[in-house]
């Protein structure tokens, strides 16, 4: 299970990265704020919730009750964080 957790995680970030260098015009055209560029950004956002996923699997494996709470919290947050940002 836990290869298999592994295995979903690096595929979700290589074909999320794979899928930005295909449409590499559409980011290299883009004039929107970032912080390096648009690519670059994407694919560290893309790293960031890769780390997170790990993150979460590894508490998650040593205890269920602690990765619930973080999930709730993190949710809340980002739900929070969406609202305010309206």
């Amino acid at each position: 299970m836990k290869r298999l957790a592994m295995m979903i995680g690096i595929t979700i970030f290589v074909g999320w990265t794979i899928a930005m260098l295909v449409n590499y015009s559409i980011y290299a055209a883009s004039d929107d704020p970032s912080f390096f560029s648009p690519l670059v950004d994407g694919i560290l956002f893309m790293a960031v919730m890769f780390g997170l996923y790990l993150l979460l699997y590894n508490v998650y494996q040593s205890n269920r009750k602690m990765a619930t709470i973080q999930l709730v919290a993190g949710g809340s947050l980002a739900l929070i964080g969406a609202v305010v940002l309206l």
